[in-house]
């Protein structure tokens, strides 16, 4: 099977919420999901402290890296914790600033605006169309069969990343 050589990259402010959507209604399949390092820490501690009845620490486990595939394409993500800006809660360390963080951005950073999006190609349009409106995806573009072939739309993810879903593929 010959896989892709471009894969999207994104970050979410919840990637745990992300990965769970993005599975369960566009039906991509946990490949790899490497929490951070700290994260895991936080996390123990959060149990340890939940089980000794402290509810003070509502921290997530933060995702280093994740690998989401379908087919034979794949899509990285990860937490944005790493993105200047992103840590909007109070006491959060900045980051350390970079020239990629500072050019990364989040949908709700600028304006719920994206400046690219992640086009899906799936055997069934109209059955992810129906999940992702039962899951309350935004819908950007309705179910359509433009002139070139195939099904699809466009709706946004929970956190605004904009994706076509369709069954046009190019390769074929």
């Amino acid at each position: 099977m010959n896989h892709s050589t471009v894969i999207p990259c994104l970050h979410y402010q919840d990637a745990n919420m992300a990965i769970e959507w993005l599975c369960q209604v566009l039906g991509f399949q946990k490949h790899l999901v490497v929490p951070m390092p700290e994260a895991r820490h936080l996390a123990e501690s959060e149990k340890v402290n939940s089980e000794n009845g402290d509810q003070n620490r509502s921290e997530k486990v933060q995702i280093a890296h994740a690998e989401l595939t379908s087919s034979s394409g794949m899509i990285m993500l990860g937490s944005a914790s790493s993105i200047e800006g992103s840590n909007l809660e109070e006491g959060k360390p900045e980051v350390e600033k970079s020239t990629y963080n500072q050019k990364i951005k989040l949908p709700h950073q600028i304006g719920d605006c994206v400046t690219q999006s992640n086009y899906l190609v799936v055997d069934d349009a109209d059955i992810v169309y129906q999940r992702a409106k039962k899951a309350g995806a935004k819908i950007i573009m309705d179910i359509e069969s433009p002139d070139f072939g195939g099904r699809r739309f466009a709706c946004a993810d929970p956190e605004g990343h904009i994706w076509i879903i369709g069954t046009y593929n190019p390769w074929q």
